[in-house]
């Protein structure tokens, strides 16, 4: 969210390659390895936003008793600040809005 389309889908590709190799992105949990010079995290997107951000997985898997995991990639400002903590650049927040429970 908020970022160009090609870097977007470098990001997507990027976290589809390390899953494919079996590795797990924990929620909250900060990780070096998709972005070089800075760090990006996964916090869980809740379930009042599934439909309008999700709509084809919610069709996918409506055969679930229970809704799906899924988990918002989070990118920092340029100072390396994410937007829960003091000092994020207040401009990004128009760019990337966060999924999570408020």
């Amino acid at each position: 969210m908020g970022l160009s389309q090609p870097i977007a889908h470098k990001f997507i590709n990027l976290v589809g390659g390390h899953l494919m190799t079996g590795r797990v992105f924990p929620p909250r949990e900060r990780t070096d390895v998709l972005a070089q010079g800075f760090s990006c995290d996964f916090i869980p997107i809740a379930n009042q936003h599934y439909q309008h951000y999700l709509g084809y997985d919610v069709w996918f898997y409506r055969s679930l008793k229970q809704p799906f995991p899924a988990l918002q990639l989070v990118w920092p400002d340029k100072q390396g600040r994410f937007p829960w903590e003091s000092d994020y650049d207040q401009r990004f927040f128009s760019l990337q809005k966060l999924l999570d429970v408020a």
